[in-house]
Parts: structure tokens; C-alpha cells; sequence
């Protein structure tokens, strides 16, 4: 069996999500080949362009703007003409994606980004050509861009998902509840001593983890400023992810003596990082969110992109396992209450691990491998 693993680059929790969906298969399932590519570097240049760094700009600069596009698209009838005039238009410069999937010639596609579904809804559905599409959202909440009458299957967050895919007309008999797929370190037990120690961090002191998104949120910036005026001992260690010019601003901080604060960048430790930290301060992006419930860990988000963020937000806030911030100046606040409130930071956490479903991913691949094998 071939299996083609695609995502798009607009924002990282999409690739996240399929490196962890490769990384199962090629552990719990060798006998499939499977294989994951960026569909955006199948496309022409031009709408690459417009595409991902339209996006970057677009939630980063005017997030409103993008909020409003979001609410539009959502609840805007699929039988109205504009969505299939969106989709043929998008098909028109995805030539090359087309071709490496003749080529290639998959028997399943299995996508963490709605584009390809889009991109395939308007192709005629010719069995010759055409495998089964099976898509993993990768957001707490189910836009209407992810419904298609070219999947034949969903892989969501949660259960509350399946009634809202139904509302949109898609049977529960094409919903899997597997969690969002999170990179198996996630779920493997870390020597926190050998972290600190590398990190030249006290042990006994609390550790604030701080994380802008892999494209550096740059209202982090704001969110420490308002840390440093909190008394006592305080540990602060903020990922700007790949804005380099807000680390380097965080770095030109003036400090109290009685806080330290490091600042990183774009990591791949983030597991490491997570298990030493006493709580998580973040964007609720839909793959930061399932990572810190996978560690247990206790979250405050801010700053949530209009939209899916604000979505994955109010989910994990009703949970009971974050908080969500709306303003910066509140931070405070919500720190000194939870490490002063060892009683709710330990409830929370143990909502959080009610939320997890840290094995996703293998969830994902055994339902794939006992397809295959029936098939067979």
C-alpha cells in the first residue's frame, strides 16, 4: 500500500501533524509506504507565494481582517457558486501536484491541510485517478474549507467534533475521534535534571514557558515585559520560533536581578522544554495546544488568531485545562494565581490529561493498516 501524506506550509501545526503521521508508519507500520510532501511546493510560484506568506502576513499584520474571512467562509453556503469558483481557480496552478500524483500514483491521501481536498473536489473524481482522501483536521473546531464530498473520512480532536461534522452532512460513520497527531517524544519520559542542567536553570525555582508559534508571535515581546514586574524568583524561558529581530529585542530587555529570562529560538526540543516548565503561556495553535495537554502541562493563551485559534482556545478553556487571556495586562494575575494555587494548577493539570490523546497519530496509521489489510 502507498500512502501520500500531504500537507501545506501556511502556519507549521499542519506539517507538524504530518511528520508525526510519517513517524508512526515508518515505526508501527513499515509494510506501507509512506511518504509526506508539502502539496505548496507542487504549485506554481506565483500562488505559492499568495498562499503562504498571504497568510503569514494576513494573521500577523490584520488578524481582524482575517477573522472576517474566516466567518465568511464558514458559514457560506457550498451551493452559492463561489466555492467551486474557488476551487477551480486554485486547481488551476496546481498543475505540478497533479502530475506527481500520477506519477507517484498513491492509494490513499491522507491530508492535514484542506487545500488538497479543495484541489481534488474539482478534478471529476475518476477512480483511475483519483485514490481515497482521508483528511486530519488539526484544529479543535471544524471549518466548513475541511468538508468535502471528496474525503471519505475525518480524523478530529474530539467527540464534540463528530456532531458538528454531521451538522455540515458528514455521517458519523466517516469520523474517527483520534486526536490531533503530535510527534511521539511527546509521550516519552524526559530526565528533567539533564534539561536544567543544560539550560542553566534552577530546579527548584518555577519555570515559565513562554511560545510565540513557529513564526514568532510578536506580542510575546508585550506579554514578558509584564512578567518582569512580578516579585520573588522567576524563571522565564520564551521561543520566538523563526522571528529572529523579537528575539533580539527580548534579549535587549532590561531585567531584574531577581528573574531570569532566556530566550531561544526556533527549537526542536520542545518536549525537553515542556517538561521542565510550570506552566505554559502560548497562542493556541491547534498542534501547541494538543502537545502541552500530551505533558499535562497548565496554559494561559493569548493573542489567539481570529478564528481557529479562538476556537481552540474556548475548547481547552472549557475543559478546564487553560485559561484564556484576552488581555496582556491580566498576565500577572494569572501567574501569581496559579503558582500561589498549587490546588488548581493540579486540577487543571488533571484536566488536561483527560483532554490528551497523546497517541493520535498511531491511532491514525492502525486504522489505515487494519483498512489495508482487509482489503487484501
Amino acid at each position: 500500500m502507498r500512502v501520500l501524506i500531504t500537507s501545506v506550509r501556511a502556519g507549521s501545526g499542519h506539517v507538524r501533524a504530518a511528520e508525526a503521521i510519517l513517524s508512526a508508519f515508518q515505526k508501527f507500520s513499515p509494510s506501507i509506504h509512506a511518504v509526506h510532501v508539502d502539496a505548496i511546493d507542487m504549485v506554481t510560484p506565483r500562488f505559492r507565494q499568495l498562499y503562504v506568506k498571504g497568510y503569514n502576513a494576513t494573521v500577523n499584520r490584520v488578524p481582524a481582517l482575517w477573522g472576517r474571512l474566516y466567518r465568511f467562509w464558514d458559514y457560506r453556503p457550498s451551493d452559492t457558486g463561489l466555492t467551486p469558483l474557488l476551487h477551480r481557480t486554485q486547481r488551476r496552478f496546481a498543475a505540478p501536484f497533479f502530475q506527481f500524483l500520477r506519477d507517484f500514483q498513491p492509494d490513499l491521501i491522507l491530508s492535514t491541510h484542506f487545500l488538497i481536498p479543495q484541489l481534488l473536489a474539482t478534478h471529476g473524481q475518476s477512480p483511475s485517478f483519483c485514490p481515497p482522501v482521508e483528511c486530519v483536521i488539526t484544529d479543535y473546531n471544524v471549518h466548513q474549507f475541511w468538508v468535502s464530498d471528496a474525503v471519505s473520512r475525518y480524523y478530529v480532536a474530539h467527540a464534540g467534533m463528530v456532531n458538528i461534522l454531521r451538522q455540515r452532512g458528514v455521517p458519523p460513520s466517516q469520523v474517527i475521534v483520534s486526536g490531533i497527531p503530535i510527534h511521539p517524544c511527546f509521550t516519552k519520559v524526559v530526565s528533567t535534571s539533564s534539561v536544567f542542567q543544560s539550560l542553566d536553570l534552577d530546579p527548584h525555582q518555577p519555570v515559565i514557558l513562554m511560545l510565540a508559534g513557529g513564526i514568532g508571535l510578536s506580542k510575546l515581546e508585550g506579554a514578558v515585559k509584564h512578567l518582569l514586574s512580578l516579585p520573588g524568583k522567576l524563571q522565564i524561558v520564551t521561543v520566538a520560533g523563526r522571528n529572529a529581530a523579537l528575539k533580539t529585542r527580548l534579549n535587549e530587555l532590561q531585567v531584574p536581578p531577581s528573574i531570569k529570562l532566556l530566550n531561544l529560538g526556533y527549537v526542536d526540543n520542545m518536549h525537553e522544554l515542556l517538561s521542565i516548565s510550570s506552566l505554559v503561556i502560548t497562542k493556541p495553535g491547534g498542534l501547541t495546544v494538543s502537545e502541552c495537554l500530551a505533558k499535562k502541562k497548565v496554559m494561559l493563551l493569548i493573542s489567539p488568531i481570529p478564528g481557529q485559534e479562538e476556537k481552540n482556545a474556548d475548547y481547552v478553556a472549557a475543559q478546564g485545562a487553560a485559561f484564556r487571556v484576552d488581555s496582556l495586562s491580566d498576565l500577572p494575575l494569572y501567574v501569581t494565581k496559579l503558582l500561589t494555587n498549587r490546588s488548581l494548577r493540579e486540577r487543571m493539570e488533571k484536566n488536561a490529561q483527560a483532554c490528551a490523546r497523546p497517541h493520535a497519530a498511531l491511532t491514525i496509521v492502525q486504522t489505515i493498516a487494519a483498512d489495508a489489510s482487509v482489503a487484501a
